[in-house]
């Protein structure tokens, strides 16, 4: 008989990612909120998922907000990495990204298509 596994359970929270007052990310503060979840009961986070402001991070910010959540997550505590961009070469290449930080799991949410009608 095999097992069956679910790479995430439980409890994710969509993290809300703090910065300082000059507009940088407190990667500081939100690995200690990371650790913060974990400690009380939450079974994983979802960073740069659903919230939006990883559309306004460069490159290497959106990659150590990953890296950030993974490092602050003790055993067992699911980073499930969002990878949503405007196309799907790019939703690739962060989902390659969040791989080799160590997220167990990507959210890739829809894109609604912009629908364009004909005026008469």
């Amino acid at each position: 008989m095999t097992e069956k596994t679910q790479p995430w359970h439980g409890v994710l929270v969509a993290t809300a990612l703090p910065f300082n007052d000059d507009l940088s990310v407190d990667f500081d503060a939100f690995g200690e909120h990371v650790a913060w979840l974990a400690e009380n009961g939450c079974d994983g986070v979802a960073p740069n998922g659903s919230l939006g402001e990883y559309q306004n991070l460069s490159e290497a910010e959106r990659a150590q907000v990953i890296k950030t959540a993974v490092d602050a997550s003790p055993e067992g505590f699911t980073v499930m990495a969002g990878v949503g961009a405007y196309g799907a070469l790019q939703s690739a290449h962060w989902a390659e990204q969040a791989a080799e930080a160590g997220a167990q799991c990507v959210m890739l949410l829809p894109r609604t298509p912009t629908v364009q009608t004909a005026s008469r």
